[in-house]
């Protein structure tokens, strides 16, 4: 559940954020707050389904979910599935719920396991170009570079650590360089 409340604060402070830049940086008279620094990427890094979710599950969850699931593919995130469905039929084994905030509770009570994001609009595709970026680092977060693979690998071969230190000097010694 604790995932669930910090998905819906995070989004509550990007939209407050997004009124800010559309306000000239003020909301209601008050003055312009710092950017929060929350970093959600662990949390993403192991989402492999998303719905977006309506009351009956078959018209703006449909458009959303549509626009969603094109983002996601055209990011390469082939690994994660984006479909729709009805609040009352969201199963037990998804990660990511998106809907509309008058029906953000209501989902929660019914995949209390899974983060949830709160919108105003379903067509919004700024929120799903962030999101889907927020994958994308994940995604990145995730997977070992190749120079961590590399001195990984040298490290289990290597029998003393001098003589893996000497090998990895040379490696990354003999690495191309960029120059600018």
């Amino acid at each position: 559940m604790k995932r669930a409340t910090v998905w819906s604060e995070a989004t509550r402070r990007m939209q407050a954020l997004k009124q800010q830049s559309k306000s000239g940086g003020k909301t209601s008279g008050e003055q312009p707050q710092p950017a929060p620094a929350l970093d959600l990427s662990k949390d993403l890094q192991h989402v492999r389904k998303i719905i977006v979710a309506c009351d009956a599950g078959m018209g703006s969850s449909a458009l959303g979910a549509g626009v969603l699931r094109k983002k996601v593919k055209d990011a390469g995130l082939a690994h994660i599935s984006v479909t729709n469905c009805a609040i009352n039929s969201l199963p037990d084994d998804v990660d990511l719920v998106i809907t509309h905030q008058d029906l953000t509770e209501r989902a929660m009570r019914h995949a209390p396991q899974a983060m949830h994001i709160s919108l105003s609009n379903f067509l919004d595709s700024g929120l799903y170009t962030d999101l889907t970026t927020r994958l994308l680092a994940a995604k990145m977060h995730r997977q070992p570079t190749i120079i961590g693979l590399l001195i990984r690998r040298l490290l289990q071969q290597m029998t003393k650590p001098s003589k893996a230190l000497n090998a990895m000097r040379i490696c990354l010694s003999s690495a191309p360089t960029i120059s600018s």
